[in-house]
């Protein structure tokens, strides 16, 4: 897989109250790690960690591709995904605290405090190691000049024809939604302009009797 184009010149970007009515706006975009390093930013998104591809506004993102490395540390771990694409990407995969525990008595004097609990990775993954094929899915963000991956979600893909699938569908995904620029239809617009409609009460006519109103 090879890695998306510049954007071309003459895009139309929407203001970002279009975003609700973008294709890639509110789903998981298949993408490639060279794909993610070539979305660009621009003025007016920043600090919302909101890229673009073409005028495609992307803010989740999910990843197919080989664990070659591996880095724990207390509070995170750092892998690094390689899908053939041409370029690996750094995942960040969190961890949460542990739960608290119950107050204990304080050790007697001379005793070592017992170590703190370690941290717990966030989400959970089991059976990850090097050379584990994952599908992940995150948002983005830069972090010194580097763009990575912060998991959300992730799973080890079991057997080939599994990645297979994930396969064909970035390339479905690419065709028919990244393969083109965004046009918001016009329709779909003036509704999100006009907001919900408000119900105007209606107005009971009083009757009256035969002959007139008493």
């Amino acid at each position: 897989m090879t890695a998306a184009p510049p954007s071309p010149p003459g895009l139309t970007f929407y203001p970002a109250s279009h975003n609700v009515l973008s294709p890639t706006f509110n789903t998981w975009v298949k993408f490639t790690a060279a794909d993610v390093h070539g979305l660009e930013e621009r003025e007016g998104f920043e600090g919302q960690n909101i890229y673009f591809h073409l005028n495609h506004p992307i803010r989740y993102v999910r990843l197919v591709g080989v664990l070659v490395a591996l880095e724990d540390y207390p509070r995170r771990t750092l892998l690094t995904l390689d899908d053939c694409s041409g370029a690996t990407i750094e995942i960040v995969w969190p961890k949460r605290p542990p739960p608290s525990t119950p107050l204990r008595a304080p050790p007697p004097a001379g005793t070592p405090a017992p170590a703190p609990p370690p941290w717990i990775p966030d989400p959970p993954l089991d059976g990850i190691d090097l050379g584990s094929v994952i599908k992940a899915k995150g948002t983005l963000s830069n972090f010194r000049g580097a763009r990575q991956l912060l998991l959300k979600r992730a799973a080890v893909i079991g057997d080939t024809n599994e990645e297979v699938r994930a396969w064909r569908e970035l390339s479905t995904f690419r065709a028919e939604v990244l393969a083109a620029p965004w046009v918001v239809d016009e329709e779909a617009a003036r509704r999100l302009a006009e907001g919900p409609r408000r119900r105007r009460p209606r107005r009971r006519k009083r009757r009256t009797e035969e002959g007139g109103a008493r």
